[in-house]
């Protein structure tokens, strides 16, 4: 029955008409299986008269129909929806309405929006509003663009505001990735409050692009806080793997790697990296226990990749190594059929 239900709701978004909306609005807002089925539907119902049926029930007192209704209003774009949304996130009693408010302004919000958004951010109003925000806004970074002039409102926006409201805002110049964000992102770092400096270096670790490798390699160098140096060299290593030059950076995080998760991480970039470099170090860490079998991944993986004759010409010689070194038994498989292969490949060659 809940198939032939959900199936029903799903013809009501291509042939309904604003007189299904309160159905599918009512399915929505009881959630279960019938959920998702209403909501897409909602958004696919077609025509003004559907949208305004949307918008008067905004207005409903049940919370979770207001809720719903907010939802598909937001989803729809239906003009007048920013305003709207602003309005409930500001002032509505119910968490829950507030919260889809908030994160309809993400798809929704224009530019001339986003200063009003980031200081719903400083004070909303209830403390527990911020976690939607911050989403509502990366989620507008994103869609608008222009990542220079969000940086600087948020940096603008730092100054004066309170603690928790800081954190939110730091966290929010990786949606703003760029000079600019990297670099406002640095100063936070000497921030007094705790939390604020977290975040940043959270935010710094979680960076998109290895810009920010340097200053995580200072932190690792010199941080007193362990877990600040874990994030930290957990960054780096993930940021080497985009460089343009990544070996440097593998070799570096491979000096200050003490922990074997590290390792792991340094090896899986290895295997993407597959240069004759990447082999060596690779090949150094194949007796050490704990990181053995992902060494062997690697080597067979770089193999794999790799036409480099400096890589490739001991391949037979390289790969015997690793099933003699490996216990894994799913990587000595690999490093056995990849042998194998090397072998077959060779034939044609010996018997011309």
């Amino acid at each position: 029955q809940a198939i032939v239900r959900v199936a029903a709701l799903e013809v009501l978004g291509n042939v309904g008409d604003a007189s299904a909306v309160p159905v599918l609005m009512n399915s929505a807002a009881k959630g279960g299986d019938d959920q998702k089925a209403a909501r897409e539907s909602l958004l696919r119902i077609d025509g003004e008269p559907a949208s305004a049926e949307v918008v008067k029930l905004v207005a409903s007192g049940d919370p979770k129909t207001k809720a719903e209704a907010i939802r598909a209003m937001a989803g729809r774009r239906i003009v007048g929806a920013a305003a709207r949304c602003f309005e409930l996130a500001l002032n509505d009693a119910d968490a829950g309405v507030r919260k889809e408010a908030i994160l309809g302004l993400g798809p929704v919000a224009a530019p001339a929006d986003l200063k009003a958004l980031v200081a719903l951010a400083i004070k909303p109003k209830e403390a527990g509003d911020r976690g939607s925000v911050e989403e509502a806004l990366g989620a507008a970074f994103r869609r608008l663009g222009d990542a220079k002039k969000n940086a600087e409102l948020v940096t603008a926006s730092m100054a004066g505001a309170p603690a928790e409201a800081r954190a939110v805002l730091v966290r929010l110049y990786k949606a703003a990735a760029s000079s600019e964000a990297l670099a406002a992102l640095k100063k936070v770092l000497a921030d007094q409050e705790k939390d604020v400096q977290d975040a940043a270096i959270r935010t710094l670790a979680d960076w998109p692009d290895s810009a920010a490798a340097d200053e995580l390699l200072t932190i690792v160098k010199s941080s007193a806080n362990k877990t600040h140096k874990v994030l930290a060299l957990r960054g780096y290593i993930r940021l080497a793997g985009t460089a343009d030059k990544p070996m440097p950076l593998f070799a570096r995080a491979a000096e200050l790697a003490e922990r074997p998760e590290e390792k792991r991480a340094i090896l899986s970039g290895l295997g993407n990296a597959a240069t004759a470099d990447a082999l060596t170090m690779a090949q150094k860490y194949l007796k050490e226990e704990g990181v053995s079998a992902e060494a062997g991944q690697a080597i067979v993986q770089i193999l794999g990749k790799t036409k480099d004759k400096a890589v490739t010409k001991n391949a037979a010689g390289t790969l015997e190594s690793v099933i003699a070194a490996v216990k894994d038994a799913k990587v000595k498989k690999q490093a056995e059929d990849a042998l194998a292969e090397l072998k077959k490949a060779a034939v044609p060659a010996k018997a011309k």
